[in-house]
């Protein structure tokens, strides 16, 4: 029984943590843009970049918060990994391009939830 309470226990801690962080006085926003990537590309077009940029903008106006981008596949391995590509970049150019600290950003990719075009922006 010690084994188990010392695996979850920070697990527990880290979900407790985040928690009370979003749930401060200060509401996190979750009025984000929906990223459409076209066909297969991985490659941010301008006009997700401008999307990027409101986000980024929520975030830097609201420091105590986080994001979560999810991207969805089908089950094949091609899309699993055009869904992490893309999601890599999404996350280097907030770190890279807009200074957003990559402790504050969070990736998913989800195998069948959604269009595979799609990547969500979620508040945490």
């Amino acid at each position: 029984m010690r084994y188990i309470l010392v695996l979850i226990a920070p697990l527990f801690f880290t979900i407790s943590l985040f928690s009370q962080v979003a749930n401060s006085d200060n509401k996190c926003p979750c009025d984000y843009p929906t990223l459409v990537f076209k066909g297969d590309e991985v490659v941010l077009s301008k006009e997700l970049k401008e999307s990027l940029a409101i986000a980024s903008k929520k975030l830097k106006e609201n420091p105590f918060c986080k994001i979560m981008f999810n991207g969805y596949s089908e089950s094949s391995k091609r899309t699993q990994k055009l869904c992490q590509i893309r999601l890599d970049n999404i996350k280097l150019y907030f770190i890279e391009r807009e200074g957003i600290s990559s402790d504050r950003i969070y990736v998913n990719c989800e195998i069948g939830g959604g269009d595979k075009k799609i990547v969500d922006i979620k508040c945490d």
